[in-house]
């Protein structure tokens, strides 16, 4: 726990909140890719997700780093919920790419693939920004003057104002102590 001055709010609710949020724009971005189905192989007509298009095809190794690095990103953005916004656009950027590599719109997206993957990235991304706001009204109601990356890491910490009077009141000041 961080102890820290400030007013006397200690909303747990909203750290919970924040803390929820950001995890499940994390989860909408693993989903997206890792379990969509986009490819369609046209030699076997099966379904591939973004992750085993780039680990079977040659081609598909800008697709895999894409993937691994949304996921990298993905991992930070737990811990700050702005990454988050990072993260989405690389997972509708990564969903993109193998229409731009294969050219061929109608037979490389299997039906709404690319269109899911797009809506959870935008989901993500609007998860993302909403725990970012969570996380700074939480942290802004107990202290003043500080960043947003330093909101998102006091949340997770977890923030406990001192109920004493010297915390109720921050403009008095504190007697000695022997």
């Amino acid at each position: 726990m961080v102890y820290l001055y400030g007013a006397p709010d200690n909303n747990k609710n909203m750290r919970f909140i924040g803390m929820i949020l950001s995890i499940a724009a994390f989860a909408l971005t693993v989903v997206a890719i890792c379990a969509i189905g986009i490819i369609k192989d046209p030699e076997t007509d099966a379904i591939q997700t973004l992750i085993s298009f780039g680990l079977n095809d040659s081609s598909g190794m800008f697709i895999l780093v894409f993937s691994i690095l949304t996921i990298v990103i993905g991992v930070a953005s737990i811990i700050i919920p702005m990454f988050s916004v990072v993260s989405g656009v690389c997972a509708i950027l990564t969903g993109a790419l193998p229409m731009i590599s294969t050219g061929d719109l109608p037979q490389c997206v299997v039906n709404s693939g690319f269109y899911t993957i797009l809506a959870l990235g935008i989901a993500a991304i609007v998860l993302g920004v909403a725990a970012s706001f969570v996380m700074n009204k939480y942290v802004r109601s107990n202290v003043q003057n500080v960043t947003m990356f330093q909101c998102s890491l006091f949340t997770w910490m977890g923030i406990r104002v001192p109920a004493d009077r010297m915390a109720q009141n921050p403009y008095q000041q504190q007697p000695p102590y022997y």
